[in-house]
This record gives C-alpha cells, sequence and structure tokens, in this order.
C-alpha cells in the first residue's frame, strides 16, 4: 500500500531543518516516511496503533517524536512555518 509522503518541493524546504543522517548504529527509519506519518497522526487524529502498515513501526515513529522534542528539532520546524510553506499538506502521488 502506498501512503501519502510531504510532495517534494515541500521537502525540499524541510529536511534542511532535519538533523544530520550521521553516527553509529542501526540506520534509521527514513525522516520523510517519519514525518510524514507524523503529520498523518496530526491530520487525521490517529492514535499511532492505528497507523497504515506502511508507515512502519508506531514505536519508531514515537522514538523519533521523543527524540526530536528533546532535541529540539519539532520547535525548530514549528518555528519556522514559512521555511516549510504548506507541510502539513500531504501527497499520495509521491513525487520524487
Amino acid at each position: 500500500m502506498r501512503v501519502p509522503l510531504i510532495n517534494a518541493r515541500e521537502w525540499k524546504s524541510i529536511s534542511p531543518l532535519l538533523p544530520p543522517r550521521n553516527g553509529p548504529g542501526k540506520p534509521r527509519q527514513d525522516d520523510r516516511l517519519m514525518l510524514s506519518a507524523f503529520f498523518y497522526c496530526v491530520a487525521t487524529q490517529c492514535a499511532l496503533e492505528s497507523l497504515p502498515v506502511a508507515y512502519g513501526n508506531p514505536r519508531s515513529l514515537r522514538t523519533r517524536r521523543q527524540r526530536w522534542q528533546a532535541d529540539g528539532t519539532l520547535a525548530k520546524l514549528m518555528q519556522n512555518p514559512h521555511e516549510m510553506g504548506n507541510a502539513i499538506t500531504i501527497d499520495a502521488t509521491q513525487d520524487e
């Protein structure tokens, strides 16, 4: 099942606001997918456990949300809505 993602134009403006993808250990799940899942939950008011399976493991999203809250990433995203454009819009066509 394909799931709606943040469109490519919006992702281009959002991705620089996220922490770098480096460090030891297991590679983390795709940031675009995780942020799209987060916005999906906000837009539909669904519980993490009710996310479409294609968004991945709800525990991964919960962990990412906690990490991004702790390191200030979520606050940075919310303080820069002009840079995010219309990021709450998710695009089912998944343009790249």
